[in-house]
């Protein structure tokens, strides 16, 4: 802004004195010395005047102040107030309601929950709705007379026994593809997917810079130049922004393409020792036999005549196919899994309840639940996949003493001594060395059904020390022993079978 010309008329003199030390701006203390010292400096412009001073660039600008502002300036310059002129005023000059300004996105508009392509069918089969990761799921599904706990036990046990049907369409889906694919890939999780062959799985872990555990999934290669990551639900938004920030930041010379096709597919999980009869029944178009379709491979396929992608990973320790199809058509594969599985016993609907409960009992890892914002690969046995050769995102920080003193954080297993007290999930183990540290927390616990005790999960300092030691609950005193993570099926013959 150009300055403005000092007029040639001979300023009034204002006599210097106490009135000098009066606040002519009340909100940035400007006072009419400041105003004296702003003419004395040629700032006479209004505009400069204001920014030497501070005048009106408060909340109210200088509704308050400005006027008295002019005539001093006026008179100290020689110039009517009309002469001086007046400031540009920023909103909210002029208070405004915050309702006249608030949009559509209000109550449940305000922060709307994603919902599932098969959200009707869970609404009629009388779902009880909880938040995950943004996504409107099933926690569990009430029968008459039933409470959280009983439909929780009777869903885990159907899987055990005969078979459920799960939605797993709010997990992460993303395509990633070129001819760099792999080597990207290798770059993003902490063990290798070059390596893996078309039309085979692998659970990866992906870590921050820091080497903490951001998120996990699995992995399978579609084809040579071709990969289908897996992530957690509340994570697939997250997952595909870091992908594309390595990719278009870092690496730019790799020739790779990130698409998130998570709302392009829905997928219903089909567990449960019936799965593959069940499958069989339902019109799938490939042999499922052992040999044909191993655990851990992704196959295409049809299933009651929909073109399907067939993942055949458990989270439950049962065998499982996850089957991906067209979203609009999840709800008929929906159905005609159910219809297929009626001469086997049928197959339970399954909530985010039981689905926990099964993954707690094979003792597998629920990121974010059973790890914290310090939780590097060692501490949940990762070790050995971890320390591979090449490079990938946090391995040198693995390196740092913080991430290899003994004394960490370290996942284990808890078995009740009394053999029925479930510990509560975040209580926190007596430290019999530290007077202001506790020993670990409980992460995940429940009471399992098919083992008809507590199973429980727990980041312990120096854990895998000494197993079969016993600690002592914070103000219970209740007592658990630690063991190893997995309490059912521990070979694993259900899932590989």
């Amino acid at each position: 802004m150009a300055a403005a010309a000092k007029t040639s008329a001979e300023p009034v003199a204002l006599p210097v004195g106490p009135e000098d030390r009066a606040f002519v701006d009340f909100q940035n203390d400007v006072t009419v010395a400041d105003i004296r010292l702003a003419a004395q400096e040629n700032f006479v412009s209004v505009e400069h005047l204001k920014r030497y001073t501070t005048l009106g660039m408060a909340v109210d600008q200088g509704k308050t102040s400005s006027v008295t502002a002019i005539a001093l300036m006026g008179q100290m310059t020689g110039r009517p107030p009309g002469d001086v002129g007046t400031t540009g005023f920023r909103p909210p000059y002029t208070p405004t309601a915050l309702s006249a300004l608030r949009g559509l996105g209000r109550g449940a508009a305000y922060a709307p929950f994603k919902r599932s392509s098969l959200h009707d069918r869970h609404e009629q089969l009388r779902a009880s709705f909880e938040d995950y990761g943004g996504w409107t799921r099933p926690a569990h599904y009430l029968r008459q007379g039933e409470d959280r706990d009983a439909a929780m036990r009777r869903e885990a046990l159907a899987v055990r026994h005969r078979a459920g049907l799960f939605d797993a369409t709010p997990l992460g889906k993303i395509e990633v593809s070129g001819p760099d694919a792999g080597m990207f890939l290798d770059r993003i999780y902490a063990n290798r997917m070059s390596n893996l062959a078309v039309g085979r799985v692998r659970y990866g872990m992906m870590l921050s810079e820091f080497g903490v555990i951001v998120d996990d999934g699995v992995v399978a290669r579609m084809a040579d130049d071709r990969f289908l990551v897996g992530s957690t639900s509340g994570g697939a938004d997250r997952v595909a922004a870091i992908l594309e920030e390595w990719l278009q930041c870092e690496w730019r010379d790799l020739s790779v393409i990130v698409a998130p096709v998570t709302t392009c597919w829905g997928n219903v999980t089909l567990a449960g020792p019936n799965a593959r009869k069940i499958l069989d029944r339902a019109r799938c178009d490939i042999p499922l036999d052992n040999e044909s379709f191993p655990h851990l491979s992704w196959r295409e396929a049809s299933v009651a005549g929909l073109n399907a992608r067939i993942a055949r990973v458990s989270f439950s320790g049962e065998l499982s196919y996850e089957i991906s199809v067209d979203w609009n058509r999840t709800p008929g594969l929906w159905d005609s899994l159910a219809q297929a599985a009626e001469p086997f016993g049928g197959a339970e609907p399954v909530g985010i309840d039981a689905w926990m409960l099964l993954r707690l009992e094979k003792g597998f890892l629920h990121v974010g639940a059973d790890t914290e914002g310090t939780t590097v690969p060692d501490d949940v046995s990762w070790t050995k996949v971890a320390a591979r050769a090449g490079d990938f995102i946090g391995k040198r920080s693995l390196l740092w003493a913080v991430n290899r003193e003994p004394g960490r954080l370290q996942l284990v297993g808890l078995e009740a001594v009394d053999g029925r007290t479930v510990p509560p999930v975040g209580a926190h183990f007596a430290s019999d060395d530290h007077r202001f540290r506790t020993s670990g927390f409980v992460t995940s616990s429940e009471f399992s059904p098919i083992l008809d005790r507590p199973v429980a999960l727990a980041l312990v300092r120096g854990g895998r020390n000494r197993l079969g030691e016993v600690l002592h609950l914070l103000r219970s005193g209740d007592a658990y022993r630690k063991v190893q993570p997995c309490f059912y099926d521990q070979s694993g013959e259900r899932m590989n079978g």
